[in-house]
C-alpha cells in the first residue's frame, strides 16, 4: 500500500509538471503572437520543493530544511534586458519583489523588508548575495534558518514539536 502511495504521489506529481510546462510555453507562444516577448519580463517560480518520500520523511514533505524543499526555481526571462545564463545567485523570498521592481525601474516601498539585486542579475554578479534567510510557520513546527552557498542551518524554538535542529554542509553531507 506504501508502494502504490508513493507512486501515486510522483505520478500526480510529474503530471503537475508536465502541465507547468505546456502552459508556460502557451504563455510564451502568446507573447509570441503579440510580438512582446524579448521585451516582456517573465518570471517563473514555485512555493517550495517536494521531497517525495525521499529522506525517510512521509509526512511532512514540504516543510522541512532539505535541500530539495528549501530550494526553488527561480527563472527571469527578458531578452532586451538580461542575457540567458544560468546563476547560482541566492535569491529569497523576501528579495524577489525589490529585485523585480528594480528590473523594471519601480522603488520597493520604504517597509520592504528584501533587498534589491536586479544591477547584480544585469551584471552578473552571483556573489552578491552569500545567504538567505529560511522561514516556516506551520501546524506542528516553526522553525528559523539560512541557506548559504555551501550549509544549511534551521532551529525551531523550544516550544516546537518537530524536533528540527539541523546543520547541513550541502558539499560534504
Amino acid at each position: 500500500e506504501d508502494t502504490l502511495r508513493s507512486r501515486t504521489e510522483y505520478l500526480g506529481y510529474m503530471a503537475m509538471c508536465t502541465n507547468i510546462d505546456q502552459n508556460f510555453g502557451r504563455l510564451l507562444k502568446k507573447l509570441d503572437e503579440k510580438g512582446i516577448r524579448d521585451n516582456t519580463l517573465v518570471v517563473y517560480t514555485s512555493d517550495h520543493g517536494d521531497l517525495l518520500r525521499s529522506h525517510g520523511i512521509h509526512d511532512w514533505h514540504k516543510s522541512v530544511p532539505e535541500h530539495v524543499a528549501t530550494r526553488v526555481p527561480l527563472i527571469l526571462r527578458w531578452p532586451d534586458k538580461l542575457s540567458p545564463r544560468v546563476s547560482n545567485m541566492l535569491v529569497g523570498t523576501l528579495d524577489l519583489m525589490p529585485t523585480l521592481l528594480g528590473l523594471l525601474d519601480l522603488q520597493s516601498p520604504e517597509t520592504c523588508q528584501g533587498r534589491n539585486y536586479a544591477e547584480a542579475l544585469k551584471n552578473e554578479k552571483d556573489e552578491s548575495t552569500d545567504s538567505v534567510p529560511l522561514f516556516f510557520w506551520g501546524e506542528k513546527s516553526d522553525w528559523r534558518g539560512v541557506y548559504t552557498h555551501r550549509y544549511t542551518y534551521a532551529f525551531e524554538p523550544p516550544s516546537a514539536t518537530r524536533g528540527v535542529n539541523v546543520l547541513y554542509d550541502r558539499q560534504h553531507d
